[in-house]
């Protein structure tokens, strides 16, 4: 649930629903839903992320839910000519979100901490 920030009326929504958010936008973006995957497409922007997101986040906070995300192997990031990166969701992500309500629990441990079962 989101968390008030004392100096402030605005809404902060911690990392954990962040990220999950992020996870959710990506496995239903339109050019990823199942059945069939759109192999031309390259993936959703940190600022299409960032817009699409409930809220309004922070650029920073919605690239550390990223990198979170890359560590866990959840999604995968592109890098144009123009050094954009695109963000897509990986085969363990979509399984993963799948089936997010028997490990909930332990996704979001992973995410605090950062770390990864190898």
């Amino acid at each position: 649930m989101p968390f008030r920030h004392r100096s402030s009326e605005r809404v902060r929504q911690p990392l954990v629903e962040i990220v999950l958010s992020i996870l959710n936008f990506l496995a239903t973006h339109p050019k990823e839903r199942l059945p069939g995957t759109n192999p031309d497409w390259i993936g959703a922007s940190r600022y299409e992320i960032r817009t699409n997101l409930p809220g309004t986040q922070h650029d920073t906070i919605v690239g550390d839910g990223l990198q979170r995300l890359l560590r866990l192997g959840l999604v995968t990031e592109k890098t144009t000519t123009g050094a954009a990166k695109y963000y897509r969701i990986t085969d363990q992500g979509r399984d993963w979100y799948n089936k997010m309500g028997n490990s909930f629990l332990d996704f979001a441990k992973d995410v605090r901490t950062g770390r990864t079962d190898e």
